[in-house]
């Protein structure tokens, strides 16, 4: 089916929900576009158990990564074994470990799917994608969620952004900068 086919047999759906009268909000359930209230990248998104509240820490925004050079000549360190061979040996604490996405919407009408994806802004291209079914009998609540996301890959400079779509729209955007960590450079 044409987009234009597709537009014409909506409007003919809301056409009819208008003078059954009982189709009316369902056929509404479709068009009402959801609110984004947040969407927040963070190191962890707790909820506590007494009060459903969730606690979101760490969020961040940049992102580095270590060049193979540098890697390399710079931070890698070389250790003799017992046996007397020679190891080279990555310091801790340069893995940021895999982040979480918070989601707060409200607007939300019946059931209704969204797409989270991770986006390199510089090359236009999609780096991984989830979809999320949401539930909602209440339209004026807020529903939100946490999603654990894979480790985000920092192997270039550039921006990149977390992307929150519904019907293939775009509700919001989390952008995050990827840089070059120097070693050794004032």
């Amino acid at each position: 089916m044409e987009a234009g086919e597709r537009g014409t047999v909506l409007a003919m759906r809301t056409m009819q929900s208008i003078f059954l009268g009982n189709r009316l909000f369902f056929c509404a359930e479709r068009f009402v576009k959801p609110i984004l209230q947040a969407l927040l990248l963070a190191d962890h998104v707790y909820q506590d158990k007494h009060t459903g509240k969730k606690v979101v820490a760490g969020i961040f925004h940049r992102l580095g990564f270590i060049s193979k050079d540098t890697l390399e000549n710079k931070v890698q360190r070389e250790i003799i074994g017992k046996d007397g061979t020679v190891k080279k040996m990555m310091p801790g604490g340069l893995h940021a470990g895999s982040p979480y996405a918070y989601v707060s919407l409200t607007e939300i009408h019946g059931e209704q799917s969204f797409d989270l994806r991770y986006v390199d802004l510089d090359e236009d291209r999609g780096i991984f994608e989830a979809q999320y079914q949401v539930n909602s009998v209440d339209p004026l609540a807020v529903i939100d969620f946490i999603v654990p996301l894979p480790p985000l890959p920092a192997n270039k400079a550039g921006t990149f952004a977390l992307e929150l779509l519904w019907q293939g729209d775009l509700l919001g955007m989390f952008r995050v900068m990827v840089e070059e960590v120097k070693f050794g450079e004032q």
